[in-house]
């Protein structure tokens, strides 16, 4: 009696090894394939959980924002010393034959321009107009500037200004040729909460002499914080500043 397996036996027994290799392989490669899905479908649910919060904070920086920095947010934009419509009407002509530069922003039915029509070394021209129902009617609320008859300016020069709802406007001002005790150059800030009927000033003593100058400004509730620097050190195009925040209460 032979002890070999017949040729045939051999041949099914490989031929099963075969397939028992080809089954394993077939099992390892979808796990891969598992793992990488499942790799893909956690990256995208991060992504999406991280876009989802871009946009919601987006979106509620945009809805905090109370006053927009650009006329075409509220429907204006300016054009030398006119302000247009969105249908290119003439909403307001300033009365100066020219401007320097100018600043639009909008609250509410609040729609604020202030124009500088030249600046001297103690001193600028400027022209502050507003409207209250959406630009349908103007009137200048604040000048400095020839030929203006108004009772109210906000400093020699006027500065960072903000507004706050469509009643309330803020303005900070500054005076080269002014002193407070040994400090020469004033900065003040001017309010009104009525729409530019009436004003009130404060000064701004912590920024006297001009060694910080006020770039931004933001009121919450009856305190106005103020955003200055100063200029310490200029290497080519190189700027290096020195920041100071001071916060007034107003009435």
């Amino acid at each position: 009696m032979s002890v070999l397996s017949p040729p045939e036996h051999r041949e099914d027994e490989l031929e099963l090894l075969i397939r028992e290799a080809r089954a394993r392989q077939r099992k390892r490669r979808l796990g891969a394939a598992a793992f990488v899905a499942a790799l893909v479908g956690a990256a995208l649910g991060i992504h999406s959980i991280v876009t989802a919060t871009h946009t919601s904070s987006s979106v509620a920086a945009g809805r905090g924002t109370r006053a927009a920095t650009t006329g075409t947010r509220c429907g204006f934009r300016v054009v030398g010393t006119q302000v247009l419509a969105s249908d290119g009407s003439v909403a307001y002509r300033e009365p100066s034959k020219s401007a320097m530069w100018h600043e639009l922003r909008c609250s509410g039915s609040a729609v604020w321009v202030v124009f500088v029509n030249g600046v001297g070394m103690s001193h600028g021209e400027y022209i502050g107009a507003r409207s209250l129902d959406r630009g349908r009617t103007w009137r200048v609320a604040f000048a400095q500037s020839p030929g203006a008859r108004v009772r109210y300016g906000i400093g020699a020069k006027v500065g960072a200004w903000t507004l706050r709802g469509s009643r309330a406007a803020y303005f900070v001002g500054t005076c080269p040729a002014c002193s407070a005790g040994k400090a020469s150059g004033t900065v003040s800030l001017t309010v009104t909460t009525n729409g530019g009927r009436t004003f009130r000033s404060y000064p701004v003593s912590a920024l006297s002499g001009f060694a910080f100058a006020p770039v931004r400004l933001r009121a919450r509730g009856n305190v106005v914080t103020i955003w200055a620097r100063r200029l310490v050190r200029k290497v080519g195009s190189r700027e290096d500043y020195r920041h100071k925040v001071v916060k007034v209460r107003v009435a």
